[in-house]
């Protein structure tokens, strides 16, 4: 399959493979390794240092998947929910008890000037 593209460096078109631009070979559209959907570990960087290289091999990718460790960002899968509904309800958490915080400060500060204004007022 082929589809036209406009050369960048003459105005001429050319006819290009799609599955490469002009020149060198296409671009990966996925990463090679594994990823940490809620990105809270690198995963890469424990890929290198069990592989004690640049690039991992099969053995240190599995070491590392296969590895236990604890995570804060854990959440139980729920059957019948995708990874962005997860990340979706533990944001709705986490706004939740940030409304409640918020309240809990506002009623605190709200008590403190009121004790404030009645010194104040006692003072004259």
């Amino acid at each position: 399959m082929v589809r036209q593209l406009r050369n960048s460096f003459s105005t001429i078109k050319g006819v290009v493979p799609i599955t490469g631009y002009l020149q060198g070979r296409p671009k990966a559209r996925h990463e090679p390794l594994p990823l940490c959907f809620m990105a809270s570990c690198n995963l890469k960087d424990e890929f290198k240092k069990t592989a004690g290289k640049d690039s991992p091999d099969y053995t240190s990718v599995h070491f590392v998947i296969h590895e236990d460790r604890e995570c804060k960002a854990f959440t139980k899968w729920q059957q019948g929910f995708a990874p962005k509904e997860h990340r979706e309800m533990i944001d709705r958490q986490w706004e939740r008890k940030w409304r409640i915080i918020m309240g809990i400060i506002f009623i605190v500060l709200a008590g403190l000037f009121t004790l404030l204004g009645a010194y104040i007022a006692n003072l004259n």
